[in-house]
C-alpha cells in the first residue's frame, strides 16, 4: 500500500462498522512506533504452533479483540469486565511494548518476549485461567509451548516476589 499502513489509526470502517482488512484482533498505540512493535509481536506469535491454536478462533470469531499498550503491565480484560484498568474495553490484551518483565525460567530470571507475553494474555481470551497447581495451567498450555518455539528457557513459577521491568533490547521482540 502507498504510504504506508497506519497501524495505530481508527481500524474500523466508520460507516459500514466493519473491518476492511478482515482482522477481528486489532492492535490499537499511542503511537506509531509502539503499534509497530505489538503489530510484530502477533505477527510472530501467529507463526509458532500454539500461537497459530490461539489465534486463528480468535480471527475467526464475531467479537473484535484488540491489543492495546500500557506502562510496565500485561493483563487481559474478558467481555463485560468491569475492572477499572481496562478502561471501559473488554476482550483486550494490555500489555507494555517498551519494557519487557523478568521471569522465573529454568535459567534464572530472564525477560519473556512480546510474542510469548502476548500469547499468555491471549490464551486468557480462549478460557485458559492463571489456576491449576501453583496458578500455572496458562504458562504450561499456552506461554511455554510459545517460548519453546521461540528457544527461549521456560518458565518455572506463575508468582513472583519482586518485579522486575527492564527496557526491551533488539533481541526480545
Amino acid at each position: 500500500m502507498r504510504g504506508g499502513w497506519n497501524l495505530y489509526g481508527y481500524p474500523l470502517d466508520p460507516v459500514l462498522g466493519m473491518d476492511p482488512l478482515g482482522l477481528i484482533v486489532i492492535v490499537t498505540a499511542k503511537d506509531a512506533k509502539e503499534a509497530k512493535i505489538l503489530k510484530d509481536a502477533y505477527a510472530r506469535l501467529k507463526k509458532r504452533k500454539r500461537g497459530k491454536e490461539i489465534t486463528a478462533p480468535l480471527e475467526k470469531s464475531k467479537d473484535r479483540y484488540t491489543i492495546n499498550s500500557v506502562y510496565h503491565d500485561a493483563y487481559y480484560c474478558p467481555f463485560g469486565t468491569k475492572a477499572k484498568k481496562c478502561n471501559g474495553k473488554d476482550r483486550a490484551v494490555f500489555i507494555d511494548p517498551n519494557n519487557t518483565i523478568l521471569l522465573p525460567t529454568t535459567n534464572g530470571m530472564e525477560p519473556i518476549s512480546k510474542a510469548a507475553m502476548l500469547g499468555h494474555e491471549l490464551g486468557h481470551a480462549g478460557g485458559i485461567k492463571d489456576d491449576g497447581t501453583d496458578k500455572m495451567n496458562n504458562i504450561i498450555i499456552n506461554e511455554n509451548p510459545i517460548r519453546a518455539d521461540l528457544g527461549e528457557n521456560p518458565r518455572t513459577e506463575y508468582s513472583i516476589s519482586t518485579i522486575t521491568w527492564q527496557a526491551c533490547t533488539k533481541g526480545k521482540k
